[in-house]
């Protein structure tokens, strides 16, 4: 799983039609790591606004966001070969499984505590 948001990025990069479709599923705090997010959400700044997604307006996004120290970054993960790179839907849907599951964790998790005071202040 250490590669599945870069794999997710490069495809999303390469191609604006899987880039449109991870946009539909994926939640605005999707990914874990802090410079995918970023990328991520460079990369769905431009396709929201009709711009071209290349490489030339992600250092453009980059560089007036104050990011330009991660532009290398960037570039090294959507030019990279990645094992099993072609079954990107498969890594997407680990992805939204591990996600969707963390959130309910923490939501059943608020409503045990939430039931716990509620039983206390009953009781007291």
């Amino acid at each position: 799983m250490k590669n599945y948001e870069k794999i997710i990025l490069k495809k999303s990069f390469q191609d604006n039609e899987i880039l449109s479709q991870i946009i539909i599923i994926a939640p605005e705090d999707f990914f874990k790591d802090e410079l995918h997010d970023l990328f991520f959400k460079s990369m769905k700044f431009l396709f929201d606004n009709h711009m071209p997604v290349n490489m030339t307006s992600m250092v453009d996004v980059l560089k007036d966001s104050g990011n330009e120290d991660h532009i290398t970054t960037f570039k090294s993960i959507v030019v990279a070969n990645y094992q099993d790179e072609d079954d990107w839907k498969y890594h997407l849907n680990v992805l939204v499984t591990f996600y969707n599951r963390a959130k309910t964790l923490k939501i059943a998790a608020k409503l045990q505590e939430n039931a716990i005071t509620w039983s206390v202040k009953r009781l007291g």
